[in-house]
């Protein structure tokens, strides 16, 4: 598959790369769109890290197109977006239903592969399914959407 690959500072490349296999309860997502964030840029520039080696972009929606065998909630074909933020599940605040405030959280593109290639595979949690009803395309836009209203909830 095609994937964008950084190799350090204003150093990304177009290359081709293994499609990502699935674990136990991990789905591979055929990536349909991706934002390009602020995010990006400063990773491009080096002002923020990503690894060598990396895929960035992490504002994505897509297709299902494999379920590993412990996946119950998403079926190859499912319309998704994708939360960026991997957790641990064990801390007191993943445990307290506020993972945003994970320690240990990294974004997709440090735990697989980013949204800037063909294919990305993340765990089940991660994924969210699209209603029929919103464009494919508007998916990639939640996960920025999110980060605007998110630090309002409490005022809700």
């Amino acid at each position: 598959m095609k994937a964008v690959v950084s190799h350090g500072v204003e150093n990304f490349r177009l290359e081709d790369v293994p499609v990502p296999t699935v674990g136990e309860n991990e789905v591979l997502v055929e990536i349909h769109y991706c934002g390009v964030c602020g995010t990006d840029v400063h990773q491009y520039h080096g002002v923020w890290e990503l690894n060598v080696g990396a895929t960035p972009g992490h504002e994505i929606s897509g297709l299902i197109k494999e379920v590993g065998p412990g996946v119950k909630s998403l079926a190859p074909g499912d319309r998704v977006a994708l939360n960026p933020g991997v957790t641990c599940q064990s801390c007191e605040f993943c445990r307290g239903g506020r993972v945003d405030l994970c320690r240990d959280r990294v974004s997709t593109y440090h735990y697989s592969r980013g949204g800037f290639a063909e294919y990305t595979a993340v765990p089940e949690r991660q994924v969210y399914k699209l209603p029929d009803s919103l464009a494919l395309e508007c998916g990639a836009f939640l996960e920025p959407a999110g980060a605007c209203v998110h630090p309002y909830m409490d005022r809700l």
